[in-house]
């Protein structure tokens, strides 16, 4: 008997991204981003993936969360910034001479 065949992946289209593709992997397989990124899976462990992300320096690689929390401090740094704008005094909001 043949191993199973996966269900070929099939992007799907997002208004929030340029388009993705949703593809099963094992321990060891890897896919390629373009001609400069690796993704590679270490280990599947439960519910946990490990993954090894090979790329230039000048990509920048984020977990979600650590891009969520760094948007969010910037746009309440946004926000603070307006408040104090809104309700500065005139003279406060003149060019130094």
């Amino acid at each position: 008997m043949s191993p199973p065949v996966s269900a070929p992946a099939v992007p799907s289209r997002s208004q929030d991204a340029i388009g993705h593709l949703v593809i099963s992997r094992r321990e060891s397989e890897s896919v390629w981003i373009g001609e400069d990124i690796e993704v590679e899976i270490l280990a599947v462990e439960g519910s946990t993936v490990r993954l090894r992300i090979n790329a230039p320096r000048s990509v920048r690689i984020l977990r979600a969360e650590i891009l969520r929390r760094e948007q969010r401090s910037a746009a309440d740094a946004d926000e603070l910034l307006v408040d104090e704008l809104v309700h500065a005094e005139p003279a406060e909001l003149a060019p130094e001479a």
